[in-house]
């Protein structure tokens, strides 16, 4: 009995070791935007163009990114397990509530786990008015690398323009000055 004890708290472990690992730190990150902008030099360089990426809504009806060019892109990619996921969806939703005259802007939360039944119903248990996906294709490590929640922005020329490893306060003034700079922008 004692080693399947044994077992059983070592599998407990290295399951909570690997989930903290993966969902990072409890805490939100500050947030220190290091958008990519053609006047970087060095490390930085110019945005990066997005490659073919489609995920499937809902309803089954599959969007490729590369068909919304002149739109800015926020895709979340979160789990309804992750804590620091479930913990910056308020802020996501009111960053999209704040924009939600602007038909320039769109929100994408993407579902790791594909399982858009579970996480459509976390949406309405929570009334967050925020649209679900699911991966449709391979999802390219610039834009996710197995870190949740993890978040990009894709500007008009669908050039991706920030990642965001990490749980963040979505409602910071320079996450919606980064938007607004987008929506702006040509």
């Amino acid at each position: 009995m004692s080693n399947l004890k044994t077992k059983i708290a070592w599998f407990l472990l290295i399951t909570t070791s690997v989930m903290a690992v993966s969902c990072h730190s409890p805490k939100a990150e500050p947030i220190t935007l290091q958008t990519l902008d053609s006047n970087a030099s060095g490390a930085q360089k110019a945005s990066i163009a997005t490659p073919e990426v489609s995920f499937t809504d809902e309803t089954g009806k599959e969007i490729k990114l590369n068909t919304l060019k002149g739109k800015v892109l926020f895709i979340n990619f979160w789990a309804t397990w992750c804590g620091p996921c479930i913990r910056e969806m308020p802020s996501i939703h009111a960053l999209k509530q704040s924009f939600r005259d602007n038909k320039d802007l769109l929100f994408i939360m993407v579902d790791i786990d594909g399982t858009l039944e579970k996480s459509k119903k976390f949406m309405n248990k929570n009334k967050y008015d925020l649209p679900v996906y699911i991966p449709h294709s391979p999802i390219p490590t610039n834009f996710f690398s197995n870190a949740v929640p993890t978040t990009v922005i894709i500007n008009k020329k669908g050039e991706l323009v920030e990642q965001m490893v990490g749980g963040r306060d979505y409602v910071a003034p320079e996450i919606k000055e980064l938007l607004h700079k987008l929506l702006q922008s040509q």
